[in-house]
């Protein structure tokens, strides 16, 4: 599920969001 995770977070092309996300995931 991390590989899906990184591919949604480099199609949504959005730094901040992947971050937010991965901090609010963790």
């Amino acid at each position: 599920m991390q590989y899906h995770k990184e591919v949604k977070c480099s199609f949504l092309h959005r730094k901040v969001n992947c971050l937010f996300t991965h901090i609010t995931r963790r």
